[in-house]
């Protein structure tokens, strides 16, 4: 599941986690097999604007969470997430290499990052084209009630026939999708049906779902 956190004082509640956005920092904090990734969500949302991703790859790390562990040792989250936003990783990144650490930074476009900080707009269904962004944007404002599977279809139709082609469960990480929304254009396709209430959404033929508005 996906965390949202007023901090991280505490680092252990990001142990088991891949995804975790810290409100007082206003980042999210990504944990991969051997590497972190912080990434800046002022501009989360924005159309025409840009998202500052900063990276740590830890050579003799385990995993991403217990390389960022060692590596802040006393200091706090909220002063590493600042140093980013600094560069001062940029400037000192010869020195990290030294002791096993590759920083990069990298610009995302920020109308495909998420983030439930995010100040948007309640948006209107009523008319107009329906595209992910839409929908990501309503799931963080709030309008979405929840949002049902009416099909998905892998390679592997024998599970899939087993799982009933997981028709009728429910999305338990609703800021996920909404990330997935903004991130996977590909394919992407949504339309109205008859009940005002329902929005028919999916990816091609293989993955579909139905969003319920609040």
């Amino acid at each position: 599941m996906t965390m949202v956190v007023e901090n991280l004082n505490d680092m252990t509640v990001a142990r088991n986690e891949y995804a975790v956005y810290v409100r007082d920092c206003n980042v999210l904090l990504k944990l991969y097999r051997d590497s972190i990734a912080v990434i800046d969500l002022t501009n989360a949302t924005k159309a025409g604007k840009t998202c500052k991703k900063y990276s740590f790859i830890f050579t003799d790390a385990d995993n991403g969470y217990c390389g960022l562990n060692q590596f802040l040792d006393d200091l706090l989250f909220s002063e590493f997430a600042e140093n980013c936003r600094k560069g001062n990783y940029a400037k000192n990144s010869e020195r990290l290499h030294l002791f096993g650490i590759s920083y990069h930074e990298a610009e995302l476009k920020a109308c495909r990052v998420a983030s439930p900080f995010a100040a948007v707009k309640k948006q209107n269904f009523a008319t107009g084209k329906i595209n992910g962004a839409k929908l990501a944007k309503a799931i963080i404002a709030g309008q979405v009630q929840e949002i049902v599977c009416t099909g998905r279809y892998t390679d592997d139709y024998f599970s899939d026939a087993a799982q009933n082609f997981c028709i009728g469960r429910k999305v338990t990480d609703l800021i996920k999708f909404a990330a997935e929304l903004l991130e996977d254009t590909t394919c992407f396709g949504a339309e109205r049906t008859k009940n005002p209430k329902v929005i028919a959404l999916g990816w091609g033929t293989w993955e579909n779902y139905e969003a319920i508005l609040a």
